[in-house]
């Protein structure tokens, strides 16, 4: 109703489509039958969703609703900046969101290229594939980060929400790999 009523946005997928109500009777000890009782119908529209569903008015797969709503509300509230808030704060909010656009599945071979060991006098990360993209491993800290692509060479580095920059020479091969929310840098050694 609140989508009608046009207070809210509904992201996600399609709901299942249950909306009528039914009573339970027991019929003896074993069994009871459950009755259709009720039908609930939309003030607004004047249906029911029963068999139909909610439909969403952006549609996106239940993993990335969340993403997709977190990022609608920054953008509302940076077009409707009431607080004069800086625009910038949001674009920085903005840049550690795993959004769908950098989470297309992306061919592995293009990975390739960041793979290896990255070392400075504190620090060592391994930088490994799999199947849906780029792992990071500290070396002395135990467990696997992934990495997710955010364009230019950037990833962002799940669960830390930092994000990191590999560096190419001249010559178009990755030397370094950089913090950009930290002063980390470490060079390629394998």
């Amino acid at each position: 109703m609140l989508k009608h009523l046009k207070r809210a946005t509904i992201i996600g997928e399609t709901t299942m489509g249950a909306g009528n109500g039914a009573m339970t009777h027991k019929v003896n000890e074993r069994f009871s039958v459950s009755i259709a009782s009720e039908t609930t119908i939309n003030a607004i529209t004047k249906t029911s969703f029963e068999q139909v569903g909610v439909i969403p008015n952006i549609k996106t797969s239940s993993e990335e609703a969340f993403d997709k709503g977190y990022l609608l509300a920054l953008n509302y509230l940076k077009e409707n900046n009431t607080k004069n808030i800086d625009p910038s704060n949001y674009k920085n909010v903005i840049a550690f969101l795993p959004l769908n656009e950098t989470k297309q599945k992306t061919d592995i071979d293009a990975y390739e290229k960041y793979v290896g060991t990255y070392k400075n006098a504190t620090i060592e990360i391994v930088i490994t594939t799999n199947d849906s993209g780029l792992l990071a491993e500290i070396i002395g800290k135990g467990g696997k980060l992934n990495l997710i692509a955010k364009g230019n060479h950037v990833f962002l580095v799940d669960n830390l929400k930092e994000r990191i920059q590999f560096v190419l020479s001249k010559k178009n091969v990755i030397v370094k790999l950089i913090g950009i929310d930290s002063p980390m840098e470490l060079k390629k050694t394998k």
